[in-house]
C-alpha cells in the first residue's frame, strides 16, 4: 500500500513513482517545511492530479534538499528528482 504516481501523458521512458505511506508523509512534511504549496497532494488513491508546475517545484526541492531527505538512508529518494521533473514534462501526474 502507498501512493503510486503516474504521468498524465504517457511518454516512453517515463516511469511512475511509488511511495509507501511513511515515505509519502515524510515527503509531504518536508515540502511543507520548505514552503511548497502541497494543496494538490492527496491522502487518497483517487487519481487527483498534481500539476506540471508543482511537479517541477518538487523536483527542484528534492534536488536542493537531498542531504536533508536522506538522513535516514538515501535509497527511498534516489532518482526521485528526475521522476518528478519527468512528470513536469508530461503535464503533471495522477495519484493512485
Amino acid at each position: 500500500m502507498g501512493m503510486d504516481l503516474l504521468p498524465r501523458r504517457h511518454k516512453r521512458k517515463i516511469h511512475g513513482l511509488h511511495y509507501n505511506w511513511s515515505g509519502w508523509s515524510e515527503l509531504w512534511t518536508f515540502l511543507n517545511k520548505w514552503g511548497v504549496d502541497t494543496s494538490e497532494f492527496s491522502e487518497w488513491n483517487d487519481g487527483a492530479v498534481i500539476s506540471a508546475k508543482t511537479c517541477r517545484i518538487v523536483a527542484e526541492m528534492i534536488k536542493l534538499h537531498k542531504a536533508e531527505l536522506s538522513q535516514g538512508g538515501s535509497e527511498w529518494i534516489e532518482g526521485h528528482d528526475k521522476g518528478w521533473r519527468a512528470f513536469g514534462d508530461s503535464g503533471g501526474c495522477e495519484q493512485w
